[in-house]
């Protein structure tokens, strides 16, 4: 059943006593804001009587801040299976105001076209400074004490680690501005730079090969040479130029205009990044079992190998937009403008109807609720409870 107030908002709208109303419902958005806040909830109207008589503004904005209550409130996640119009994920009122209003301030200030909202970006909106320097920290010390396990010299070890630190914050620096990309194997069409890539690999081993045999020889004589000669050279051809090689032929970038989907991107651009991580794996322990024939402890030299390897993956290739937004998105989570599972908020945002996809991005459905948000205002759990309670004692 209809409230019964409703007659009398129709019977204001007819006669001209509620000029505010008139002007935000003789638009489509306005209609649709007045549905989704007090029709579909079966709310009391009474405060479309009473801000109707005054400022369209003002009742527009009353309508923007009531619009994301309702429809949290509206629809609760969904069990599954899962539907494309309700959340898979609760939600707050307040916080989802509050993320939203976060990235409409963001938009504001893009040069750019201020609607297209990209995951990728996300690792723009603050200083990446602090983090790079950790991780240069980080990636110093671990690589210093592997070397210092492996070679058992100290202070080439600290030299080392100190290079790979500052190596690692250059590096890093880019990761924050560098868009997605994806995996593609397709061989159609590019045959040649596959020969090409093995013709370095074969190059590059067989010149490894050459300089692993003049040092083991001379150390050791012919037999230990060619030891030398075959370790350093797969090493060389087979574990570091191929794999680079194969990583830069693998990674494209991702275009906008082929892109299915936000979600889609995000996840080629982090199975990218697995794929690089396996083939760091990969060289690891090809060194770690040179290691081993070089009579190393076998936990350091495996153990070692594997830290080293699993670094120079995720060093490797020019597409780090998911390792810069798992870098990003914590830091945006304790200061409170993003949840930790931001991804799971946007999709939940465009399922609750608040933004809608176009390719790669994510864009406000309707842009005044983006600019009204970008103002600075948005409502609360409080606010929601206060204006229906307010409503109710009108009555």
């Amino acid at each position: 059943m209809p409230h019964p107030v409703w007659p009398r908002v129709l019977e204001a709208l007819r006669t001209g006593g509620a000029p505010a109303l008139a002007e935000v419902t003789s638009t489509s958005l306005g209609l649709w804001l007045v549905r989704a806040t007090y029709i579909a909830p079966r709310a009391d109207p009474t405060p479309l009587l009473e801000l109707g008589r005054g400022s369209a503004g003002e009742l527009h904005d009353h309508l923007c801040d009531q619009l994301i209550p309702a429809l949290v409130d509206a629809r609760p996640p969904a069990d599954a299976p899962a539907q494309p119009f309700r959340p898979q994920h609760a939600w707050k009122p307040e916080e989802v105001g509050r993320w939203l209003a976060y990235l409409s301030r963001q938009l504001a200030q893009r040069e750019e076209d201020p609607r297209d909202m990209a995951w990728w970006h996300l690792a723009r909106y603050t200083s990446s400074h602090q983090v790079r320097v950790w991780a240069g920290v980080t990636i110093g010390v671990v690589v210093g004490v592997a070397f210092l396990l492996l070679t058992r010299v100290p202070s080439a070890s600290a030299w080392i680690g100190l290079l790979s630190a500052l190596l690692a914050v250059i590096m890093i620096g880019s990761w924050f501005t560098e868009p997605p990309g994806h995996a593609d194997f397709h061989l159609r069409g590019r045959l040649s730079e596959v020969l090409r890539i093995l013709r370095d690999g074969l190059i590059v081993g067989a010149l490894g090969a050459l300089v692993g045999y003049l040092m083991a020889s001379s150390v050791g004589g012919p037999r230990i040479g060619l030891e030398g000669a075959r370790n350093i050279g797969l090493l060389s051809g087979v574990g570091f130029v191929f794999v680079v090689s194969l990583i830069r032929w693998v990674e494209r970038p991702t275009v906008a205009a082929t892109a299915r989907s936000p979600r889609s991107t995000w996840r080629a651009d982090r199975n990218l990044t697995l794929i690089r991580i396996i083939s760091g794996l990969v060289v690891g322990l090809m060194g770690g079992a040179i290691g081993l024939q070089a009579r190393l402890n076998p936990t350091v030299a495996i153990a070692g190998g594997l830290v080293l390897g699993l670094l120079f993956g995720l060093m490797l290739g020019r597409h780090h937009a998911w390792l810069a937004y798992k870098l990003t998105v914590p830091r945006l989570a304790t200061k409170g403008w993003l949840p930790l599972r931001a991804m799971d908020f946007l999709d939940d945002a465009h399922r609750l109807g608040l933004l809608r996809t176009e390719g790669p991005y994510y864009q406000f459905r309707h842009i005044e609720l983006q600019e009204h948000l970008a103002r600075g205002r948005h409502v609360t759990d409080g606010d929601h409870q206060v204006a229906r309670g307010r409503a109710a004692r009108s009555r």
